[in-house]
């Protein structure tokens, strides 16, 4: 019985030590880990320019979350805080059944420019974390002028809650976005 013990004590640490290092456990032995698209405590719910790294990991994260998500019927409001909201529907396919503004100019002129659905805003913000990457744009200190990023992402969903490119040098409010189950 002692070999016995041996082998499963060598089994145990080697399914231990393949977890931590981010394999899959070995066949027949079973895991609690969760798949890089889980979104747990280290994954943050608001990353800024500052680390651009983290940035990244938490936005493609958060993401997988959303495209990993049941296909539900939904409702996006998004709008720029105190100035406008516009919701659109969509179906469990994704497609637009309704879009309604709900606060702002009711000719759309407050809201044109305003993403049209969870895919676009996700891109606008890869765009701007790719800037960052490439170093098309720089990160400035903390506190100081310059180009930046804000982002929170909403911690069911995955989907970015509000976002801005807003510094201490700059005035004025973010994008938000809630999306709420039909």
């Amino acid at each position: 019985m002692g070999n016995r013990t041996f082998v499963l004590t060598i089994a145990l640490i080697t399914a231990l030590l393949t977890m931590a290092c981010g394999d899959e456990a070995p066949p027949g032995v079973a895991t609690t880990q969760a798949s890089s698209t889980t979104i747990g405590e280290a994954v943050p719910a608001s990353v800024s320019e500052q680390d651009i790294a983290t940035a990244r990991q938490a936005f493609d994260a958060h993401k997988a979350r959303w495209d990993n998500r049941e296909p539900v019927a939904y409702t996006m409001a998004i709008g720029v805080e105190t100035v406008s909201e516009l919701r659109i529907s969509f179906d469990e396919t994704g497609s637009v059944v309704a879009e309604e503004i709900v606060r702002g100019d009711p000719s759309g002129s407050d809201t044109d420019s305003l993403p049209r659905s969870v895919t676009e805003v996700f891109t606008i913000i890869d765009e701007l974390i790719l800037g960052f990457e490439d170093g098309t744009m720089t990160v400035p200190e903390a506190g100081e002028c310059g180009h930046h990023l804000n982002v929170r992402f909403d911690p069911e969903w995955g989907v970015p809650s509000r976002y801005d490119t807003l510094g201490p040098c700059d005035d004025g409010v973010g994008v938000v976005i809630d999306i709420i189950r039909d």
